[in-house]
């Protein structure tokens, strides 16, 4: 609470919140003698009582005759219902006065937090350890919950906590019975905490192994304390590596599973710094073809990512470069559609096939996913190492052409022109909005009348006829046309005779 007179104008404060904010034990005696003012009267401002400002401003002599004259020590202020104990978490000898006179320190704040749990986040002043040792001494619950279901074993951890102090913080809780394996409102205990956090907290995380925390417990998502170490935006700097040796050497389940059936290996390969965590993960024996509950690996994951050095690693412990996921794409097609030349290319050295397609109604192949993306460069770098045969799948090309004909990308279109690839009506009608498309076709010869107006593949009794595409080319077409319906032994709709 802020201080000088001029921060308590009266109409707000009493004469007697006044005194208090001088620290004017003569004054404030004066006023409690007369009886003039209730020693527990709010303000108008925050409901502070004298005994709160007293005990926010640390003043022993003024804080003990508040309490001698009747101070209620359960009184809150409005805005965070915190009574004074909370504001003397910087003054130990203030919360000893208050607990001498029965102050409750089982009270909790609008967050749900103990004065307990802030002195251990050490939120008010440096003077946190001494506090909750005192707190502790009178009884304090050393395993009570804030709203977010944490202990202060929890808050050790939190980002906006001092770094000193921390081990000594977890001893004295410990010694007091916290519960080493606490768990929040997420199922999160202490130890997955320094795995969130990370920085600063090698000595927490050793300390809490030493004292058996459960390395393999798992929260609501059933991530591990290895789950989460490897989760997040985090930098796999030493600290984090240290933490995961820490773990992994105390016998961590390497292979566990969270709800999505997601090992730490494959959360580590979803993110592009994690590269050292991806390395001792291999290195001590994690699975490069542990499936996901969508049936993807680490490799579709780092080929996601564009992890491409993750990606080596995995190919260099054995991963299957052809496995497929559930939707029967393999990381080729993963890499083909997301544009990842890179990627591409790893895979192909490592002899991944381009002859997996995509499961459903119609198999999609990475050379036509890529067409469809207008990815140039993944066209050209799979029908230059494989050649058509190798990647065109069943159309031979035709319907990467189509893909590419309604992207629209002539460059592509081109590459697949010059290697050879036959168009189909398909095509040409997929170009229909793209003049360019349609002449470079036609040129090409790669468009006939046949197989505009029977697309490879359709029956030859039940004849496509896509008049939107044909409109530029009819009077070219049109003779064609004729004696191809009447070798067919049908006849033309009435708007193509």
């Amino acid at each position: 609470m802020p201080g000088g007179l001029s921060n308590y104008p009266l109409g707000d404060y009493n004469h007697l919140h006044r005194a208090v904010a001088e620290g004017s034990v003569k004054k404030i005696l004066a006023r409690l003698g007369l009886g003039v003012d209730d020693v527990n009267a709010n303000s108008k401002v925050d409901g502070e009582t004298a005994l709160t400002m007293a005990s926010a401003r640390g003043d022993n002599r003024v804080t003990k005759l508040l309490v001698e004259r009747g101070a209620d020590t359960e009184g809150v202020t409005l805005s965070r219902q915190r009574t004074a104990l909370f504001f003397s978490i910087p003054y130990p000898d203030v919360t000893r006065i208050l607990l001498e006179r029965g102050a409750n320190h089982g009270a909790k704040d609008v967050t749900g937090s103990t004065p307990l749990h802030l002195a251990i986040r050490g939120e008010i002043g440096d003077a946190g350890l001494e506090v909750a040792e005192i707190l502790l001494e009178f009884g304090a619950d050393a395993n009570a919950k804030d709203s977010n279901g944490d202990a202060p074993l929890h808050l050790l951890s939190h980002k906006g906590r001092p770094a000193k102090g921390r081990v000594e913080a977890a001893k004295v809780l410990v010694k007091s019975g916290a519960n080493i394996d606490a768990v929040d409102g997420r199922g999160c205990t202490p130890l997955m905490f320094t795995c969130v956090y990370v920085t600063g907290l090698v000595p927490l995380a050793e300390m809490l192994v030493r004292e058996g925390a459960n390395l393999d417990v798992s929260n609501t998502f059933g991530s591990t304390s290895l789950h989460l170490l490897a989760a997040g935006d985090k930098v796999c700097g030493a600290e984090l590596l240290d933490i995961a040796m820490l773990l992994i050497e105390e016998g961590a389940n390497i292979g566990a599973v969270d709800t999505n059936s997601s090992t730490p290996l494959h959360i580590a390969s979803k993110f592009v710094d994690n590269l050292g965590l991806v390395k001792l993960l291999v290195k001590r024996g994690a699975d490069p073809d542990a499936r996901e509950i969508t049936g993807e690996t680490p490799l579709h994951l780092a080929t996601i990512a564009g992890s491409f050095m993750t990606m080596s690693v995995l190919i260099a412990a054995g991963a299957n470069v052809n496995l497929r996921d559930l939707q029967g794409e393999t990381p080729l097609f993963k890499a083909a559609e997301l544009g990842h030349l890179v990627a591409v290319k790893m895979l192909l050295r490592a002899k991944a096939s381009a002859l997996l397609p995509r499961s459903g109604p119609s198999a999609i192949y990475p050379l036509e996913v890529a067409a469809a993306s207008g990815h140039t460069d993944i066209v050209r770098e799979l029908l230059q190492r494989l050649g058509i045969e190798g990647c065109g799948g069943p159309s031979n090309g035709a319907l990467a052409l189509a893909f590419a004909a309604s992207y629209p990308s002539v460059d592509v279109m081109t590459i697949l022109l010059e290697t050879g690839v036959v168009g189909t009506g398909e095509a040409l009608s997929n170009a229909n909005e793209c003049k360019a498309a349609q002449r470079l076709l036609l040129r090409a010869g790669a468009v006939t009348a046949t197989s505009w107006l029977w697309p490879r593949g359709t029956h030859a009794a039940t004849p496509t006829i896509k008049t939107a595409a044909a409109a530029p080319v009819l009077t070219v077409m049109m003779p064609l046309l004729r004696r191809r319906a009447k070798g067919r032994g049908f006849a033309l709709p009435a708007m193509l005779r």
